[in-house]
């Protein structure tokens, strides 16, 4: 009988401690739970702009390519022609040289091109800006949990 008095003593000790730390553990949880909620506010609108980024090299990759893609098929259809000659067909390859200039003159002369290169950068400055984002509130989050 005394034993278990003495094992609901120990309990009840290990309770009372246990109760003493959960003001502190909640404490922590709101905290955590208020940088998470902070970090959401930031992170997802970069999230957003990000993924309109990621629309935006999509349809610049996309608008006017089917010229550019064409005559990049010309092109290799040139190339192979001239390598089964043995690059010995003086016509086949003035026709790599042609196509080789067709593509050129439609690349750097059709805007979409140029878009894509925009498109990109924007979307590399704001793939740093998420990114800085999320790793501050990664080390946040980390110092919130100690």
């Amino acid at each position: 009988m005394t034993n278990i008095f003495a094992d609901l003593i120990k309990g009840l000790a290990w309770l009372g401690k246990e109760i003493v730390a959960v003001p502190t553990m909640l404490s922590k949880w709101l905290t955590l739970t208020d940088d998470v909620k902070a970090d959401a506010e930031t992170i997802l609108p970069e999230l957003v702009t990000l993924i309109d980024d990621v629309d935006a090299v999509c349809v610049a990759a996309v608008k006017d390519s089917g010229a550019a893609i064409t005559d990049a098929e010309v092109l290799v259809a040139a190339i192979a022609a001239a390598v089964a000659s043995g690059y010995v067909n003086i016509i086949e390859d003035e026709a790599v040289i042609a196509a080789f200039n067709t593509f050129i003159s439609q690349v750097t002369t059709t805007a979409n091109f140029a878009d894509v290169f925009v498109a990109l950068k924007a979307l590399v400055a704001q793939y740093d800006v998420i990114g800085s984002s999320v790793k501050a509130a990664i080390v946040k989050l980390e110092a919130d949990v100690k």
